[in-house]
């Protein structure tokens, strides 16, 4: 699913610049300094060799695990987690039109209950009882739901969350984080 995920992205890129327009990250370095070191992290600036783009890379230690959130120039935020779990996976994603396409060719889609959560994203997995299980969490909810996270999953051992280019400010970072301790205590009981 996450080759799929990056064809998608490449496609909107060509047909739709604007979906992933350009930002000068070097205007958040800021922003993420001040994360990293709240936060026990470490952060990298990677340029081009003609310094044209830059790269920002950061990894946030939760518990046993490495949070990595990166961004570029020219690149979604992406914020990722090796969780090392095989038998398990999941995807939660804004339910437009791709996502009713992917749903045609994966598993069916399953409800949780909670029509305001079931109505904005499309979830898949696996495992229908543990995702349940998981999304009846009020916590977890309200925070993808009001973040409007657009596309959360675990997929090969890794869990993903593909950012909003505007997230530039450490209360943001703050959300995300706390997306993935929540997530990381539940699926690594």
């Amino acid at each position: 699913m996450p080759d799929l995920i990056k064809k998608i992205e490449k496609v909107m890129r060509a047909f739709i610049p604007a979906a992933t327009p350009y930002i000068d990250i070097e205007k958040k370095l800021k922003t993420w300094e001040k994360f990293s070191d709240k936060n026990n992290g470490t952060l990298q600036i990677k340029r081009t060799g003609s310094n044209t783009f830059s790269r920002l890379i950061m990894e946030v230690p939760i518990k046993n695990y490495m949070v990595r959130f990166e961004e570029s120039d020219i690149n979604l935020l992406r914020v990722t987690c090796n969780l090392g779990i095989k038998d398990f996976r999941f995807y939660i994603t804004f339910e437009d039109v791709i996502e009713k396409i992917i749903k045609s060719f994966y598993n069916q889609e399953i409800e949780i209950g909670d029509k305001e959560f079931d109505d904005r994203y499309l979830i898949t997995t696996n495992n229908e009882r543990k995702m349940k299980n998981i999304l009846s969490d009020n916590k977890l909810k309200n925070l993808l739901l009001k973040n409007s996270i657009s596309n959360f999953h675990l997929a090969k051992g890794e869990l993903f969350i593909l950012g909003d280019r505007h997230i530039d400010d450490a209360e943001e970072f703050e959300i995300i984080l706390e997306i993935f301790k929540n997530l990381i205590s539940k699926v690594c009981q």
